[in-house]
């Protein structure tokens, strides 16, 4: 049976709606991810196995086979790592499939099994407002994502942070569904500069329009 796990890639100035399947097929012992061009997919491999090993899990001995299910147009990048993450925890049953579904996921392993800020994590919140999803995002980029309106923010530290969530419903960290708005920090030239938050010029320019449509 096939687990899925949603993500977005970019079209343009676009999120565009990713489904990362994974499932474990007969065959000798393997770990493919399709739909990812080869250097990318094999970094990909590196970090979740990385990530896996830090929180002491270790893959089955048997072929795992993740498809990036999307337009052959969209980039996809680094930022699809938590999403194929959760689709292989759904698939080893390691979390529930069902709560899975009720999110998008946009993040990137570090070597240690922390997440990192990625880039289109606002253009990601707004496709998660189209779906109805709630966004599953490094923590570092929460403050940044509090001027999209009517999108539940789920900040994660770490793996092990994303597999006690996925467990739980509780993330350590403050999360919001913008029924309290929290202080909106100062958007300057400095504090949006990657690597800080993942955030690029066009993200900011969306970040300055919608804060100026909150405040009229």
């Amino acid at each position: 049976m096939t687990a899925n796990a949603a993500s977005v890639g970019f079209q343009g100035f676009r999120a565009r709606h990713v489904d990362v399947e994974c499932s474990l097929r007969p065959g000798l012992s393997s770990f493919e991810i399709k739909g990812l061009p080869g250097s990318l997919a094999t970094g990909a491999k590196a970090r979740i196995l990385s990530a896996f090993n830090a929180v002491g899990l270790a893959l089955p001995a048997q072929r795992i086979v993740v498809d990036m299910v999307c337009a052959k147009t969209v980039i996809l990048g680094p930022h699809c790592d938590l999403a194929i993450a959760t689709a292989l925890l759904c698939e080893l049953e390691l979390v529930d499939r069902e709560t899975a579904s009720e999110f998008l996921f946009v993040g990137q392993f570090s070597n240690d099994g922390g997440v990192k800020p990625v880039v289109g994590t606002v253009l990601a919140a707004l496709h998660a407002e189209e779906r109805e999803l709630s966004l599953v995002v490094a923590s570092e980029q929460m403050g940044v994502l509090q001027h999209v309106p009517n999108v539940r923010i789920i900040p994660v530290h770490s793996c092990h942070e994303l597999i006690s969530f996925l467990k739980t419903g509780r993330s350590s960290e403050f999360e919001t569904n913008h029924a309290d708005v929290r202080p909106l920090p100062q958007l300057t030239e400095t504090s949006y500069d990657p690597p800080w938050n993942g955030i690029n010029l066009l993200e900011t320019e969306i970040i300055a329009h919608l804060k100026e449509r909150r405040e009229r």
